[in-house]
């Protein structure tokens, strides 16, 4: 009997340490609902490949920023332009004409937006010349290696290969098995980021927070879209008269009975070759105008069994009310962050579709300098890095990335701004107050641009150029207020922005 309790108390003590309750969550991939995130680098890469190729809004978005951040409105440059010193242009210029780096600048921007990491392979030849940039098409293999303080770990690709060493070269390409295929030193692998990094290797996309979001959508639509195939037109109900006493395969007979004599159509014909009449049956399905002929059954007694038919309307409430449908379209469209004028969506009058505002395409324009910026830094460390090889020192470089303009201050607003300041500088200089105190209070202008305006002017304020700079903010006016609701905002003028 001893023996017996201790076994009990053994099984006992295992079910206490089975879990009493599973926790549900895509934490613990227990159990994956499937209208939510994933959080595995793969699973977030899939679900925004399935966004760009299934969905418009999303694809035509990423076309927009990528052409806004990439194409100038003039010329025949793509991507951006390179200026500077002759002897670094000289190392430089030939990289872009070997890589094609410029031409792969729309594909590099718009991969990087929509899964916040792109990676690239710097491959060189015998003369230390970057001649290709192999740009990975599945970036969820890339794996980056950092150790505790952050930095790139720096293995060598040949031990790691040879030993399996994994998680110690800087970077690391692994197959959909995890298989290891690839290891690279810090300088191989450019590391092109976009969004969120909070210290981890990896930018968060910014449609990550919108799978979950676009996943309900498309269930909502397909949805939507089979009740309206099905509920298209009034539907009839037929209730047929059958007597109590039948049984099951009788009922079914009688059925099948009137539903051939409501779907065929008998015409009788006389034939000449046997001298008599024959009745021929044609299938013609029931259609909207189709008129339904009933038996009517009778008892013994003689009395008479009428059949029933009855109408079902088409119309239903819930494929009307479609508020939910246009508050997932808005989140959506928040999290791409593209003015709705951009996307063609002027369809209807419903709020998700009104025309940008002006602070929507402010917003806008910071977007596109923030790609910008982000692809300049990748761009960098692949000229340092050919500098480096050529002997010159990238730390004293002085090339610069021209990229094209989307300024965030060319609004209404910011030309109502400067109008506002030359009054009030015209003003001061009617007063006497000294052009150093006008240009920094009054005109906002930066310690830089103060020095070269009172050395251009010398220190002297001409009203003359006051009143150009207003007719020329008030110039920037008229158009938006003549033509409200028609023209079309212009982000990208004829200038251009230096990225050092």
């Amino acid at each position: 009997m001893e023996i017996l309790r201790r076994i009990a108390q053994l099984f006992k003590k295992k079910e206490k340490e089975k879990p009493r309750s599973v926790e549900v969550g895509i934490k613990y991939q227990q159990t994956e609902l499937p209208w939510v995130r994933f959080y595995s680098r793969q699973a977030i890469w899939k679900d925004l490949t399935d966004m760009d190729s299934e969905e418009p809004i999303v694809a035509r978005a990423l076309d927009i920023i990528a052409r806004f951040a990439t194409m100038f409105p003039e010329g025949d440059v793509m991507g951006f332009d390179l200026r500077g010193p002759d002897e670094e242009l000289e190392v430089l210029m030939p990289l872009l004409q070997n890589t094609q780096l410029q031409w792969q600048s729309f594909q590099i921007v718009r991969d990087m937006v929509l899964h916040g990491n792109t990676f690239c392979e710097i491959i060189l030849n015998e003369d230390n010349e970057i001649v290709r940039l192999k740009q990975f098409p599945y970036s969820y293999q890339i794996q980056v290696n950092v150790d505790e303080y952050g930095n790139l770990k720096k293995g060598d690709p040949k031990q790691v290969m040879q030993y399996n060493l994994t998680g110690e070269a800087a970077y690391e390409q692994y197959s959909d098995t995890g298989q290891l295929l690839a290891a690279f030193w810090p300088y191989q692998i450019v590391h092109f980021a976009f969004g969120k990094q909070s210290g981890l290797p990896y930018a968060e996309p910014i449609l990550a927070c919108a799978t979950g979001i676009w996943k309900r959508l498309r269930a909502k639509e397909d949805g939507l879209a089979i009740a309206r195939l099905t509920r298209a037109y009034p539907q009839r109900v037929h209730k047929i008269p059958v007597p109590i006493q039948l049984n099951y395969d009788e009922v079914r007979r009688k059925i099948d009975s009137y539903r051939e004599q409501m779907d065929v159509d008998t015409t009788v014909t006389y034939d000449s070759t046997s001298a008599g009449f024959r009745m021929v049956g044609q299938s013609s399905p029931t259609n909207v105008d189709t008129d339904y002929y009933l038996p009517r059954l009778y008892t013994p007694d003689g009395k008479f069994v009428d059949g029933d038919v009855e109408n079902l309307p088409a119309d239903n409430p819930y494929l009307t009310d479609l508020d939910d449908i246009y508050l997932d379209l808005r989140r959506l469209i928040c999290a791409l962050n593209v003015p709705l004028e951009y996307l063609n969506m002027r369809v209807g009058q419903r709020s998700f579709v009104d025309k940008a505002s002006e602070e929507a395409q402010e917003s806008f324009a910071y977007l596109i300098r923030h790609v910008q910026m982000a692809y300049a830094h990748g761009l960098r460390q692949i000229f340092d890095l050919q500098l480096l090889l050529k002997g010159i020192n990238p730390l004293e470089a002085k090339y610069e990335m021209i990229f094209p303009v989307v300024s965030p201050i060319a609004t209404k607003r910011s030309a109502q701004v400067d109008a506002i300041r030359a009054n009030v500088a015209m003003v001061w200089a009617k007063l006497g107050i000294p052009a150093e105190v006008i240009g920094r209070s009054a005109l906002h202008l930066s310690r830089d641009d103060l020095e070269r305006w009172l050395q251009a002017t010398g220190g002297k304020i001409s009203t003359e150029g006051l009143e150009k700079w207003i007719d020329y903010a008030l110039m920037q006016l008229k158009p938006d207020e003549e033509e409200e609701g028609e023209k079309e905002y212009e982000p990208a003028g004829a200038d251009t922005a230096a990225t050092r």
